[in-house]
């Protein structure tokens, strides 16, 4: 597997987790939460 099919697979296992923890009106957590994720990665 390439680095960049690993990062992919990652950043899924990370949005997976967030649906399943927030629901419909914590939104802009969720997307805080990807965005910081990502961030901290780069």
């Amino acid at each position: 597997m390439n680095i960049i099919d690993s990062k992919i697979l990652d950043i899924d296992e990370v949005i997976c987790a967030n649906i399943r923890k927030f629901d419909d009106s914590e939104r802009g957590l969720l997307s805080q939460n990807l965005l910081s994720r990502e961030r901290e990665k780069s």
